[in-house]
């Protein structure tokens, strides 16, 4: 911990923007949480949306650390 939840879903493109993704999260409780989050979440932006799983990765803790997406 802490670490990062993000739906695996090969029918979302950007699924940050669908709130696919869920950050720093310090509990086993708090990814239980997230995970029911997420499905909701996606469910709302695309009722037709197949999800098939979850990505679960630890966080660095660099202080000035930036996501890169290519």
């Amino acid at each position: 911990f802490p670490v990062g939840l993000v739906v695996i879903s090969p029918s979302l493109t950007h699924k940050w923007d669908v709130g696919g993704v869920v950050l720093q999260l310090g509990t086993e409780e708090a990814v239980v949480a997230a995970a029911h989050q997420i499905v909701k979440a996606v469910t709302a932006a695309d009722p037709e949306a197949r999800i098939e799983g979850f990505s679960l990765q630890a966080m660095t803790s660099l202080p000035h650390a930036r996501q890169l997406v290519i």
